[in-house]
């Protein structure tokens, strides 16, 4: 079925126009402010306000739960705030145990209702060039480096893993050990001078949970613009808020944090997941995401 989403007023990296989509099927054909010379059926949205929908970082998926609280935890954490893709991972402790546990983390995820991608989360001196090798054979696209003591960042050959990383050159993310918030801040700048210096792919601070990822860390992943993003070829993936005069100038993270009481439909690959308290629950409709380059659409 080919049909025309009208008038809508799109919200995408805090920049809000009013555009119209050609939607075939679940893909979009085509982005223009109108297509008034087309026959095809036009849904208006003019009432609306609309956002790609949104991707999450959630580490502690409850993948190997029964059906009923992985069912309940999908709805309450992802579907009912507008999140249909999750960023998750996998935490190794042993090079050998990477293929065995993103196997077995997959087969957990294949009911899961939404999409998802899988990163891996490891100590830092297990950072070597060839579990690097690994990452990139299973398309990892993101690894999560734990870093208890900063001295250590000076022990890792960086150039071997800067090689090892080319070209897939997924990101790497701190996850700092300490509780102390001063020394967290200080492990911050110097992990960010470190991979500035060593030209090493990387994101400088550790990620939210449970809240839409920006855009600059879905570029540096790769899940961008695959997803979070409606675009000519993308998918139909989008959230519709009831439509407020405030919204004439809002940033995606305010419009989620203070108004998802205002979140009436999210449809995920032209589908319609929620409307308004209705959730239509679908166990595995949702897909890995499979990212062939992370950072390509990174400029510099």
């Amino acid at each position: 079925m080919t049909y025309i989403i009208s008038n809508a007023n799109l919200l995408t990296n805090g920049n809000l126009q009013k555009t119209s989509l050609l939607v075939k099927k679940s893909q979009v054909v085509s982005v223009k402010k109108t297509f008034n010379k087309f026959q095809f059926m036009q849904m208006d949205l003019g009432s609306y306000l609309m956002t790609p929908s949104y991707v999450f970082f959630d580490p502690n998926l409850p993948a190997n739960q029964p059906f009923p609280a992985m069912k309940e935890y999908f709805i309450n954490h992802f579907i009912l705030k507008g999140c249909t893709t999750v960023l998750t991972l996998v935490s190794i402790s042993y090079e050998y145990e990477l293929k065995k546990k993103v196997k077995r983390m997959k087969a957990m995820l294949a009911g899961s209702p939404i999409d998802y991608s899988l990163g891996v989360k490891l100590p830092l001196n297990l950072l070597t060039a060839n579990l690097i090798r690994q990452c990139k054979k299973e398309r990892i696209p993101a690894l999560f480096i734990e870093i208890t003591n900063m001295d250590e960042l000076s022990t890792i050959p960086w150039g071997w893993i800067r090689e090892a990383m080319f070209p897939y050159n997924s990101p790497l993310i701190p996850v700092f050990q300490s509780d102390c918030t001063r020394e967290r801040n200080q492990a911050k700048i110097i992990w960010s001078q470190l991979m500035k210096q060593e030209k090493i792919s990387f994101i400088d601070h550790e990620l939210t949970e449970h809240e839409p990822l920006s855009l600059s860390v879905l570029k540096k992943t790769g899940i961008y613009p695959i997803k979070s993003s409606l675009h000519h070829g993308g998918e139909v993936s989008y959230n519709l808020y009831l439509n407020s005069r405030k919204f004439t100038m809002i940033e995606e993270l305010d419009l989620f944090h203070y108004h998802n009481h205002r979140l009436l439909v999210t449809v995920h690959k032209g589908n319609v997941i929620r409307a308004g308290s209705n959730v239509f629950y679908r166990p595995g409709f949702g897909e890995e995401v499979t990212v062939k380059t992370p950072s390509y659409y990174i400029s510099g």
